[in-house]
């Protein structure tokens, strides 16, 4: 759509002619912009990858932060957990940082594949929040994830929240609890390490 607007608005100052007052650029911004890739213990056997970022130059402008994670469940399975903040409730940048927050209502994604594949869906959690930032400078980011309750696992059967918890039960920065009889669970993420501009095409 900005293209769309910008062609226009040339069309109709050059049908002025004479009348187009001359254009003149502004200065650029210098704040950080852009996606930014980070991964967690790139040699571990647990996936552990995550992202901040923002796009303030389109129309549809945003900031996002958010992650996935995976191992291997019972039976050789294997898991996934996919967390994201399409609703920051607060975003900074600065010349060498961005820093992204949604503090509640975090969305979660667990994928098992076969054998017994299941699939959450995106689910959107109340007590849920993703924390992120990027120092642009020094290349360096943080991502973390701290989730919990009963509205997230829920569509989990026994056996596949068993599953879900094996996957994770050595990892030093992916901490995940259920509670059988009472439905109960916590999810902790960590993911820290160098941060890689996304290029674009």
């Amino acid at each position: 759509m900005r293209s769309l607007r910008v062609a226009l608005v040339l069309s109709f100052v050059g049908g002025l002619g004479l009348w187009a007052a001359p254009a003149h650029a502004g200065p650029v911004s210098p704040l950080l912009e852009g996606f930014f890739d980070v991964s967690d213990e790139p040699n571990s056997a647990y996936l552990n990858g995550c992202f901040v970022g923002s796009d303030t130059g389109s129309d549809a402008g945003f900031f996002d932060v958010g992650g996935q994670v995976g191992g291997v469940g019972t039976g050789g399975q294997s898991i996934t957990i996919s967390y994201d903040a399409p609703q920051p409730t607060s975003a900074s940048r600065s010349t060498a940082k961005i820093a992204v927050k949604q503090s509640q209502f975090a969305t979660l994604r667990v994928v098992g594949g076969a054998p017994g594949a299941f699939d959450t869906g995106t689910l959107t959690v109340a007590k849920c929040k993703v924390n992120g930032s990027v120092n642009g400078t020094k290349l360096t980011g943080s991502v973390s994830a701290s989730c919990g309750g009963n509205d997230a696992f829920a569509p989990l059967t026994a056996d596949q929240g068993a599953s879900v918890v094996a996957a994770f039960a050595g990892s030093k920065h992916i901490k995940v609890k259920i509670d059988a009889s009472t439905g109960k669970w916590s999810l902790s993420i960590k993911c820290k390490g160098a941060a890689i501009p996304e290029t674009t095409m």
